[in-house]
């Protein structure tokens, strides 16, 4: 009894660090590289790119979120764009399927938006939560949601107000290494 309650606690732990591995989060390029977006001035059109990444590749289902502004940005929504199954847009909340389910880092929507380019430095694009179904990820072949950690966008930044973009968990013994 006590190996099968010490095999249900360490299962649920693995379960519970796989899940807070994953991260939404709003780019300026589809590889998710830079959370620095320019508004490029206008009018023209300039492309958010929504990027899930699951560092242990852990596969999910889905997601449900809404993209969130300031009302100093002079970008206004246009439309979006999923290679997934999609209910709703970005602006208003939208829930996507991911069929098949996907595990790793993937490109989940690239939302259009209008440039006047006239943005205040430091204004914010930000996930929130969709109106009904919340800030959440949907395991594969579940119907529990689960949090995720959002991301931001930052426009036209300056050295104030900088964004870092998730990196590779690793170890000291692994960073000691670079420099043998």
């Amino acid at each position: 009894m006590k190996k099968f309650v010490l095999t249900a606690v360490l299962l649920t732990a693995v379960t519970q660090a796989a899940l807070a591995a994953h991260s939404i989060g709003i780019f300026d390029d589809a590889a998710a590289t830079s959370c620095e977006i320019s508004d490029p001035g206008g009018p023209s059109t300039k492309l958010i790119y929504i990027v899930h990444t699951n560092e242990l590749a852990v596969p999910v289902g889905g997601s449900a979120w809404k993209l969130e502004w300031d009302a100093a940005m002079t970008m206004t929504w246009i439309s979006d764009s999923s290679p997934f199954f999609r209910v709703g847009n970005a602006q208003d909340g939208i829930s996507i399927a991911y069929v098949p389910c996907a595990g790793g880092t993937f490109l989940i929507d690239t939302v259009s938006m209008m440039s006047a380019g006239t943005s205040t430095p430091c204004s914010r694009f930000r996930l929130v939560a969709h109106p009904t179904q919340g800030l959440a990820i949907l395991r594969c072949g579940s119907y529990d949601p689960m949090a995720f950690v959002p991301g931001e966008g930052i426009v036209n930044p300056n050295v104030s107000c900088a964004c870092t973009v998730a990196t590779e968990p690793t170890t000291w013994g692994r960073v000691k290494s670079l420099y043998r």
